[in-house]
């Protein structure tokens, strides 16, 4: 693959991430981290 870099071929890939995709995202990841801290809080207490 550094081959191909180096020698200018592309390769394609996925498109870039929207700025709504970022936010949905990050949303998802918030109400995860959420779940987990009062999970671990309520099993602690």
């Amino acid at each position: 693959m550094d081959s191909l870099r180096a020698d200018g071929i592309k390769t394609g890939g996925l498109p870039a991430l929207t700025r709504l995709n970022r936010q949905d995202f990050a949303n998802q990841l918030d109400q995860q981290l959420t779940r987990w801290v009062q999970s671990t809080r309520s099993a602690a207490g």
